[in-house]
């Protein structure tokens, strides 16, 4: 009986020291084929945190952070008003006046006092540098290749993680969800789950159509002989050169110089207007640890064409069709005859959610619709390991042919003259979302390109208080760090 009682605790505790041998055993996860512990990837994960990584397209929110770390992001309503998120012990005061003064940096008419606060639960900081673990550690992570995109929702206050579709599914999630907060130490409550439809690349169409000279930004352009269509982003000094900007995926080699020859016009030796003169190969996305080296990224689905000797150009000029359809379908694709251009005037403007945008592509002409979604990392189509990094969605309308289509919104001079401010171009759509490459990220990787019409005489129009046409300043918002306001 003892011998019996001795061999069941023997065996007890061969059970238990296995089941306790197996819970010790680390989990471990693959990255491009290779098996990494939680606890080295925990290792970079510190690195990161205390790098707190800024983004250049983001400045304007890091700015604030760094004087009020209770503030989460500011976007545009439904409404058009400024809406300011902030924790419930940030200073509203100072926050108005901070955020005042980024806004005023582009739009230059708003009134600190007419900004909405609403509450949040989480700072822009610490929502960036979690959106940089998601994108280095989920995005690049072989057992989780069904997340396709991470992103910060300024309206919602969150990360958002993108799973596609087919793969949409409660363990797939709960998968997911225990990574996030078991090794990358992320609150699952600043983490939203949304389902991805499989993008699609808004490439060529094979279709024809008129030559237009002198060139500028919004016309159909078309490769090599047989080459279908897509659209001219806009005419720019690259290095010296006057080129045009256009999608690379609109080249014959996507991120890679091949020197494309470009028509504009029907296929003939007459309409060849240049060759492909700048695209770079995707890199290293960085920071990221040495066993994701495969994964490769860029800033922007955007090639540079170097324009022919002898061919008309206009740099700084979109051009403008004969109306706009904000509904969801197809705008014109006329020139309107009577005022035939858009005039650039700004190109480095930040891009802030909820903002108007439009688009002109040859395809669908001029749509506009909202900024829905800002800084997405995103997975590229057809490449298992590309990664372009800081893109924006829209909701306005475009279709194959549109790839290369210039985005901008509507500004006014102080004589109340019509410019506009160049966002980037378009080179995607995803169910009805339309991505696109922002300013920052086209010269990121190719060079400053400079964009702005060079004969635009627009002057921002002064700040104002919304009422009577006078100037009104609030002296905190002259300097907003000497007032202590709450």
């Amino acid at each position: 009986m003892k011998k019996t009682i001795s061999y069941s605790l023997f065996l007890l505790y061969i059970f238990l020291y296995g089941c306790e041998s197996f819970t010790n055993a680390e989990k471990a996860y693959r990255y491009n084929d290779q098996s990494i512990t939680a606890t080295e990837i925990k290792n970079y994960v510190e690195q990161i945190r205390q790098e707190r990584p800024k983004r250049e397209a983001e400045m304007h929110f890091h700015r604030i952070s760094e004087n009020i770390p209770g503030f989460g992001v500011f976007y545009i309503n439904d409404h058009g008003d400024y809406v300011i998120v902030l924790t419930d012990d940030a200073p509203q005061g100072l926050a108005r006046s901070l955020a005042a003064q980024e806004i005023r940096r582009q739009k230059h008419n708003i009134d600190s006092e007419s900004i909405i606060i609403k509450e949040g639960q989480f700072g822009f900081s610490d929502l960036a540098t979690w959106r940089e673990l998601v994108s280095g550690f989920v995005l690049t992570n072989d057992d989780f290749s069904f997340v396709r995109s991470s992103y910060i929702d300024e309206e919602e206050n969150r990360i958002i993680v993108g799973i596609a579709e087919s793969k949409f599914s409660e363990i797939n999630i709960d998968n997911v969800k225990k990574f996030i907060v078991g090794v990358l130490s992320i609150p699952l409550e600043a983490v939203i789950f949304r389902e991805t439809v499989t993008p699609a690349l808004l490439s060529w169409t094979g279709s024809l159509y008129s030559t237009t000279r002198p060139l500028i930004g919004g016309l159909g352009i078309h490769k090599g002989a047989a080459g279908g269509a897509c659209t001219m982003g806009f005419v720019g000094i690259l290095d010296g050169h006057e080129t045009f900007i256009t999608n690379s995926h609109c080249t014959s080699t996507t991120f890679g110089l091949d020197n494309t020859t470009f028509f504009q016009g029907f296929t003939s030796s007459d309409n060849i207007v240049g060759s492909e003169y700048k695209d770079s190969n995707t890199s290293w996305c960085g920071m990221w640890p040495p066993w994701q080296s495969i994964y490769n990224c860029r800033m922007s689905d955007a090639s540079a064409i170097k324009i022919n000797s002898g061919i008309q150009a206009n740099r700084g000029l979109i051009a403008r069709t004969t109306f706009k359809n904000n509904t969801g379908g197809s705008g014109s694709t006329t020139i309107n005859e009577s005022n035939p251009v858009f005039s650039i005037a700004k190109s480095d403007d930040y891009i802030a959610q909820g903002t108007i945008v439009s688009k002109i592509g040859r395809e669908t002409g001029w749509t506009e619709g909202k900024i829905i979604k800002t800084c997405v990392d995103k997975t590229y189509p057809g490449s298992e390991f590309w990664i372009l990094k800081c893109q924006y969605a829209a909701d306005f309308y475009a279709d194959y042919g549109d790839s290369g289509s210039p985005v901008f919104r509507q500004i006014y001079s102080a004589d109340g003259s019509e410019y506009i401010s160049l966002y980037g171009i378009v080179y995607m759509k995803s169910s009805g979302e339309i991505y696109f490459s922002p300013m920052s990220g086209i010269r990121s990787d190719l060079g400053y390109v400079s964009a702005n019409n060079p004969n635009s005489d627009y002057v921002a129009p002064p700040p104002n208080n919304g009422g009577g046409g006078g100037v009104i300043v609030d002296p905190c918002e002259e300097n907003p760090l000497n007032c202590h306001q709450h």
